[in-house]
This record gives C-alpha cells, sequence and structure tokens, in this order.
C-alpha cells in the first residue's frame, strides 16, 4: 500500500517555507511617523507665522500711511494758516490805509489852523511809518521764501 502523504506547499515570506511572522520595529515605525508628524505639526506653525508676518507688514505700511497724511495734513494746514495770515495783515494794513486816507482827507481841509497841520504832519508820518513797516514786512518775507526755495532739494526730473 501507498501511502499519500500531504506535502504543504513552502510559504511564501520567508526563504527557508516558514511562516512570517515579523513585527515592525522602532526604526521603521519612526521612518513612517516623523514626516507625518512634521506635515501636521510643522505646516499650521509655518501657516501661522506667515500669516503673523503678513500682518506685520499690512500695519507696518498702514501706520506709514496715516504718517504721510499726518504730515500732509499738517502742512496743508501750515500754509493754510500762513495764507490766511497774510490775508488778514493785508487787509489789516489795507484798512489802516483807508482810515489814514480818510483822516488825511479831514485834516486837509482843516489846515487854515496850526493845530490842523501838526495834526496834517503826524498823520503823514504816520503813513509814511506804516508804508515803511509794510514794504519792510514783504521784503523779510520775500527773503525768507528766497532762503527757503534755495535750501529745498530740487525734485529729480525723469
Amino acid at each position: 500500500m501507498q501511502r499519500h502523504e500531504r506535502h504543504s506547499p513552502p510559504q511564501q515570506g520567508s526563504p527557508n517555507g516558514s511562516p512570517s511572522n515579523k513585527q515592525p520595529t522602532w526604526s521603521s515605525l519612526l521612518i513612517v511617523i516623523i514626516p507625518l508628524a512634521l506635515v501636521f505639526i510643522a505646516a499650521p506653525i509655518l501657516h501661522t507665522l506667515i500669516e503673523h508676518w503678513l500682518k506685520k507688514r499690512k500695519h507696518d505700511a498702514d501706520s506709514e500711511n496715516i504718517e504721510l497724511k499726518n504730515k500732509i495734513i499738517k502742512e496743508i494746514t501750515y500754509e493754510q494758516l500762513q495764507i490766511e495770515n497774510k490775508r488778514k495783515n493785508i487787509g489789516g494794513a489795507i484798512q489802516i490805509f483807508q482810515q489814514l486816507n480818510n483822516l488825511n482827507d479831514k485834516l486837509q481841509r482843516e489846515t487854515h489852523t496850526e493845530e490842523g497841520r501838526k495834526r496834517l504832519e503826524i498823520l503823514e508820518k504816520l503813513q509814511e511809518e506804516l508804508k515803511e513797516s509794510v514794504d519792510k514786512g514783504t521784503k523779510e518775507k520775500s527773503k525768507k521764501l528766497g532762503e527757503k526755495k534755495s535750501t529745498q532739494k530740487p525734485e529729480n526730473l525723469e
């Protein structure tokens, strides 16, 4: 009688045909875990840092913009005040000249008395002093403007 022996085919996974019951080692686990940790931990941190940097740049740009606007407003306000002051000074000088001319006309009618002649002389001296002070003021202002223009840097013409 022949005996039938059952031969099982060799199992795959091992060179000698024995079954493979290998468990993953720590080094193979670290190879998988470290990249995953980098992706899931470092990416949000990197995103937060970039977002913070962008917000800071925007804040700095906004601050600079506000500073420039304030500087322009101050310059415009200062120039407007200078213009208004000039107008008031000119208006005041014109008003004084008109009053002096009115007084001059009245006093010329009264030149037949000695007191009227003295008043007329005083009035003429006042008119001359006023003209000199106005002329002196305009000359000083024009000199200041000339100095201011000469000290300013010329703009690049491109």
